[in-house]
């Protein structure tokens, strides 16, 4: 590369070079090259900008359909490179705060700084593979705890402070009989018969001015509730509940959380 900047020219463009990198192995690369004259007439610098274009057909399209940009052709604004502008503006800042390294360019070599570049690019193609892997963990646990979630054998509700349903699962919704999206935001009182639901304000109450425990949380109010199903059946059910505090700040209201549990077997046997 050093042998094509002769003294009489002072650039290159679009020169594919394949190379067989330790671990992206065989890439084809697009190098343009410019020689930075120094004051004194002298070359101080090559710079040196490389492009991977493998599996880029003739016409410049890669293998997904997509053209990859010519970097030899700033002028042009539709090959300008995407991207955040200002997350570019600050990156331009802040090396032109860092005086240090234009001299710290100069002292390196071309095949240098080739190298540094190729470390960098094994170094991020690792970083994104662990990020890839962090968030298959990440997924795979959230589905877990969502199915033991959605199919506990017994149900669980969100209630705000006035027993409106703001998040229920689906053993929840199949006990009462109603599709979860239209419990959403019905008040679970519409489920409660109008001879109990002083039994079921009382609840709520005792909830919201429950004390802390001795471990930090609020302490479990529970109580038993004849409920009517949507088809007019009776579900006898035990709601045991607990207030959940948002954190401090944020401005949101408290929360209940109850487990509901069928105990019409334990009614019979009675």
């Amino acid at each position: 590369m050093r042998e094509t900047i002769r003294p009489q020219n002072t650039s290159f463009e679009d020169m594919e070079v394949e190379h067989d990198f330790p671990v992206i192995r065989r890439r084809t690369m697009l190098l343009n090259a410019r020689r930075i004259v120094g004051p004194t007439g002298e070359a101080q610098l090559i710079l040196l900008a490389m492009e991977d274009v493998t599996g880029r057909s003739p016409d410049g399209r890669t293998g997904d359909g997509t053209r990859t940009r010519n970097i030899s052709d700033p002028g042009n604004p539709q090959e300008q490179p995407r991207g955040d502008p200002q997350l570019r503006a600050d990156a331009e800042e802040q090396l032109a705060r860092s005086p240090g390294a234009p001299q710290e360019m100069q002292a390196r070599t071309p095949e240098e700084i080739i190298h540094e570049l190729q470390v960098h690019q094994i170094e991020l193609e690792m970083q994104n593979e662990e990020l890839k892997r962090v968030k298959l963990a990440l997924e795979e646990s959230r589905d877990r705890y969502e199915n033991l979630y959605e199919f506990a054998p017994v149900g669980y509700f969100s209630f705000t402070r006035v027993g409106r349903i703001v998040e229920a699962n689906m053993t929840g919704a199949a006990l009462l009989g109603v599709p979860r999206a239209i419990l959403i935001n019905r008040g679970f009182g519409s489920f409660v018969a109008p001879e109990n639901l002083d039994r079921w304000e009382r609840h709520l109450v005792s909830v919201l001015q429950s004390e802390v425990s001795f471990g930090g949380d609020y302490e479990k109010q529970s109580c038993e509730l004849p409920l009517r199903r949507a088809d007019g059946s009776t579900l006898h059910a035990r709601l045991e509940s607990v207030r959940l505090d948002p954190p401090a700040g944020s401005g949101a209201v408290p929360v209940i959380h109850t487990v509901l549990s069928d105990i019409a077997e334990r009614k019979r046997a009675e």
